[in-house]
């Protein structure tokens, strides 16, 4: 970030996949790893400073899945509910 004028930093759009391609192939290792079996994840990601498009995703499950996981996560937090993640 150029912290002279809080920009965040220009990347071209084929960096930017080939970054989040190998975060998500790097998340998955761990989680799988850990877990001891073929784990799934949905990660938003966004700024906290608002504006447009400020939130996007990367997961290493199908897009309609993902949304499924969000809505019952979403249902959860509004319940205060909180469920681990465990094995098995």
């Amino acid at each position: 970030m150029d912290h002279a004028t809080d920009n965040p930093p220009e990347y071209s759009e084929d960096i930017q996949q080939t970054f989040t391609r190998e975060l998500a192939g790097s998340i998955s290792d761990k989680l799988n790893n850990f877990y001891q079996q073929d784990m799934g994840f949905f990660l938003v990601i966004a700024t906290k400073t608002g504006g447009e498009d400020r939130a996007n995703y990367m997961s290493n499950v199908a897009r309609g899945t993902g949304i499924e996981w969000l809505r019952e996560t979403a249902d959860r937090l509004e319940a205060n509910e909180v469920k681990a993640v465990h094995h098995g």
